[in-house]
C-alpha cells in the first residue's frame, strides 16, 4: 500500500441516494440523486462539486434512469409539468445540466423508469400505466403506440424495438409478444413454460418499479431490481441468471457488464461474445453504467469507480465546498479518526490529527461497518466491526485481522471469587436489568438470589444454585485458548442427526407456517407447495457447502438474519472477578430480533485488552446458570445449530439465486417447532 499524501478531507453527506451517473469526455463523472440533485465527481480533484442543474417549469419528484447519447441526456422518472400537471420526460442537450420537459401524455400517470433503443435509434418506453411510447428524434417528441388488443395494457411490463418494425414485449405473467409491423398486430402470446420459484416479495417490489428488457443476439434478458432472467426467443424458458449480483447494458446495446457474487466484474461484447475481466471487486456495486468501453461502478461509500483503458480510478464522496468534517469515530487518544459517508458504510477514510484542529487524510480502507476504534501503541489503529477486529499499522501501511492470544492469563493467576450473569432488556418503557451473582464458597461458586432493577426500583427473588469451581476454571481456560480467533468451520459441519432435525425444521417453516402465503404485487407466484419444495431442497443443499465457506461468509448470514429491528432488545453479559481484584467482562451487542443464531460475538474486556470472542462456552454458561424463568423463552432454542444453518442457507439462497428471505413479523418462530 503506497503512502498517501496527507491533506484535509471532508466526506459528503447525501440526503438522497445517487441513482444514475454519466461519464463526460474529460473523465468527470456526473452523478444524479433520486431527488435530481447533480454532482460532478472529478478524479484530479478527488472531490464532488454540486452543479446548479435546472429543470425549467418541471417538478422533479423522482429520477429513475438516464439515457445518454453524445451530449443528449434524457431523464425518466416521475416528472410533472408545473403548469399543466401532466407527466413529462426531461431532455438536455448540454451533457445533463439544463433540462426541459417534453410532454407525451395528458395525465400524470406517465411515470417510467427508463427507455430502450432500437438499431435505427428509435426510443421506446413503457409507463407505469402500461402504455408504450416512441420517439424517432432523440426524445424531442413522443407519440403513443396503439397496441393490439391481445396485449393487456395494465399488465404490460416492458417492450423493446429491434428496429422500426420488429419488437418484443413482456407482460406481468412473463408472456412474450412479437411484432413485425410496428405493433399493428402481433403473434399470439407465448407463455414461459417453467415457473420461477421465488421467496417473499420485498416491499421494494410492492411499492416501486425498476425493470429493463433487452433482446441481445436472440437472447431475451429481463431485469427486475437485482434479479436478471434470460430465455432464448425459441424456447421461452425463463430462468434466473444465478450468481449475477449487478447487471447493465450500454445504451447502444453493444456491451453488457455484470458482476458475479464472487466479485468478478465482466465487460462482454454482445456481438462477438468476447468477455473481459476488468476487476475482482470486494464490494458489490449499487449500479453499473457503460460508456463505450469505459465503465462506471457506484456505491455510496466508495463513490464512482471508473474503469478506462486498463486503469481504475475511485472518486471518493468528498465535498469540495465544505471546510471541515468531524470524524464519525475518534479514538480516546484523539490521534485517529474515521470518516464514513453513512452509518452502514464499509469503505471509510482513515484520518489523523494534524496541527491545530485539522484532520488529515491517511488512507481509505474496507473495514466493514465500524463500531469502535482505539489505538495500540503509536502507529497502530484497532477497528472493531460487526464480526471481528482489524489491525491497521499506519507506519507499515498494512491491514490484517487482530489476533489477541491468551487474553485472560492475568485473570487466571488467582482463584475466581465472583461471577455475575446479567440480562438487560431494552424496551419502549425503559431499561430493565436482572442478574444473578455467584460467589466463592468452599470449592464452588454459589448464588442465593436474583436481583431485578428498573426505573420502578430494585427487588430480589430467591434463587439457589451452585457452579463447581472446576467448571468455571474450564470455561475460563476455553475462553483464553480461543482468544480473538474466528470459529473453526469444522465445528459447524453437521452430522446425520443434525441433518435430520434440520429437515424437520425446514418442513415446519415452509409447509406449516404459511411462509409463502403472501401477496405478490404484479406476478402470479408459483403455488406454495412448489415454493416450499424448491426452498427446502436448496436449503438442504447448502449444508454441503458449509465446509467451503469462510467464517466471514457465515457471519454475514447470521447478520442478515439479525437485521430486523424491534423491541424489546436484549443484552447479555458475563463478568468474572478473581481474588486479586482482576476482572473480565463479556457482553453481546443489543440483539435486535427474537434472538440470534448460535454464532454470536461477545465483546471481551480485561485489563487493557479488548477483543471479540466466539467461544461457545459463553452462551452455554448463560443458558445453564441463569434462571429459566428470567431468560426469554427462545434463548436455549436458538442455541441449536439448525438456526445457524437456516441463517446461512437463507443468505446464500438470496446471494446466489435472488430469493431473499425475511424473518420479520413472526414469519419464523422457534416455538412453532414444538407443535
Amino acid at each position: 500500500m503506497a503512502v498517501a499524501q496527507q491533506h484535509a478531507v471532508n466526506v459528503l453527506t447525501l440526503t438522497s441516494p445517487v441513482t444514475d451517473a454519466i461519464l463526460l469526455a474529460d473523465g468527470t463523472v456526473r452523478l444524479y440523486t433520486q431527488d435530481f440533485t447533480v454532482y460532478d465527481a472529478s478524479a484530479p480533484k478527488q472531490a464532488w462539486t454540486r452543479r446548479a442543474a435546472t429543470t425549467h417549469g418541471v417538478i422533479a419528484k423522482k429520477l429513475g434512469r438516464l439515457y445518454v447519447r453524445n451530449n443528449i441526456v434524457l431523464a425518466f422518472g416521475a416528472f410533472i409539468d408545473s403548469a399543466s400537471g401532466t407527466s413529462v420526460v426531461l431532455r438536455s442537450t448540454d451533457d445533463g445540466v439544463t433540462f426541459t420537459g417534453v410532454k407525451f401524455v395528458n395525465d400524470s400517470l406517465g411515470t417510467t423508469d427508463g427507455c430502450n433503443v432500437a438499431s435505427d435509434g428509435t426510443l421506446t418506453f413503457v409507463d407505469r400505466a402500461g402504455r408504450l411510447f416512441k420517439s424517432s428524434d432523440a426524445g424531442s417528441s413522443w407519440s403513443k403506440i396503439q397496441l393490439p388488443t391481445v396485449i393487456p395494457s395494465v399488465g404490460l411490463k416492458e417492450a423493446t424495438m429491434l428496429d422500426a418494425n420488429v419488437g418484443v414485449a413482456v407482460d406481468a405473467q412473463r408472456k412474450v409478444y412479437y411484432t413485425t409491423n410496428g405493433w399493428q398486430s402481433c403473434v399470439s402470446p407465448v407463455a414461459a413454460n417453467k415457473p420461477i420459484t421465488r421467496s417473499q416479495p420485498s416491499l421494494q417490489q410492492l411499492f416501486f418499479w425498476d425493470s429493463e428488457f433487452y433482446v441481445l443476439n436472440n437472447i431475451l434478458v429481463f431485469r427486475e431490481f437485482r434479479d436478471v432472467y434470460r430465455t432464448t426467443s425459441s424456447s421461452l424458458i425463463w430462468e434466473r441468471w444465478d450468481s449475477i449480483a449487478c447487471f447493465a447494458v450500454s445504451a447502444d446495446q453493444r456491451f453488457m457488464a455484470y458482476t458475479f457474487v464472487d466479485g468478478r466484474l465482466i465487460l462482454e461484447d454482445v456481438q462477438t461474445g468476447e468477455k473481459t475481466v476488468l476487476d475482482t471487486v470486494s464490494l458489490q456495486p449499487q449500479f453499473i453504467r457503460i460508456s463505450g468501453k469505459s465503465l462506471i461502478t457506484y456505491r455510496a461509500d466508495t463513490g464512482p469507480i471508473v474503469y478506462n483503458g486498463g486503469t481504475k480510478t475511485m472518486i471518493r464522496p468528498v465535498d469540495s465546498e465544505a471546510t471541515t468534517t468531524k470524524p464519525t469515530l475518534i479514538t480516546a487518544s484523539g490521534e485517529f479518526g474515521i470518516l464514513a459517508s453513512s452509518t452502514d458504510a464499509v469503505m471509510v477514510d482513515i484520518v489523523r490529527k494534524g496541527k491545530g484542529h485539522s484532520w488529515l487524510y491517511d488512507t481509505t480502507l474496507n473495514v466493514g461497518i465500524a463500531r469502535s476504534i482505539r489505538t495500540k501503541g503509536d502507529n497502530v489503529l484497532l477497528i472493531d466491526n460487526e464480526y471481528t477486529t482489524l489491525k491497521y499499522d499506519s507506519k507499515k501501511r498494512t491491514v490484517e485481522m487482530y489476533n489477541l492470544e491468551a487474553p485472560l492469563e492475568q485473570l487466571r493467576q488467582a482463584p475466581l471469587r465472583k461471577l455475575r450473569i446479567t440480562l438487560t432488556t431494552i424496551a419502549s418503557t425503559g431499561i430493565r436489568k436482572k442478574w444473578c451473582e455467584y460467589k466463592l464458597s468452599a470449592n464452588h461458586l454459589a448464588c442465593t438470589e436474583v436481583v431485578d432493577s428498573s426505573s420502578d426500583g430494585i427487588s430480589s427473588h430467591l434463587f439457589r444454585n451452585t457452579i463447581p469451581q472446576d467448571t468455571v476454571t474450564a470455561i475460563l481456560n476455553a475462553i483464553n485458548a480461543v482468544g480473538s480467533q474466528l470459529p473453526a468451520i469444522a465445528d459447524f459441519v453437521p452430522g446425520d442427526s443434525l441433518r435430520s432435525s434440520y429437515a424437520v425444521m425446514l418442513d415446519t417453516i415452509f409447509r406449516y407456517d404459511n411462509y409463502f402465503n403472501v401477496h405478490q404485487a404484479y406476478m402470479t407466484p408459483p403455488l406454495p407447495e412448489v415454493q416450499a419444495k424448491a426452498c427446502s431442497t436448496e436449503f438442504m443443499a447448502r449444508l454441503d457447502e458449509i465446509s467451503q465457506l469462510t467464517p466471514q461468509m457465515i457471519m454475514r448470514g447470521v447478520r442478515q438474519y439479525r437485521r430486523v429491528s424491534h423491541y424489546p432488545r436484549y443484552v447479555y453479559s458475563v463478568s468474572f472477578e478473581n481474588t486479586s481484584g482482576r476482572t473480565a467482562v463479556f457482553e453481546t451487542d443489543a440483539i435486535e430480533e427474537s434472538h440470534a443464531p448460535l454464532m454470536l460475538p461477545w465483546t471481551g474486556t480485561s485489563d487493557a485488552n479488548r477483543w471479540m470472542s466466539y467461544c461457545s462456552r459463553l452462551p452455554q454458561l448463560v443458558a445453564s446458570y441463569m434462571p429459566v424463568w428470567i431468560l426469554p423463552g427462545v434463548y436455549t432454542e436458538m442455541l441449536r445449530p439448525e438456526w445457524l444453518y437456516l441463517a446461512v442457507a437463507a443468505y446464500q439462497d438470496g446471494l446466489v439465486r435472488g430469493r431473499w428471505h425475511s424473518w420479520a413479523g413472526g414469519v419464523v418462530s422457534p416455538m412453532t417447532l414444538k407443535k
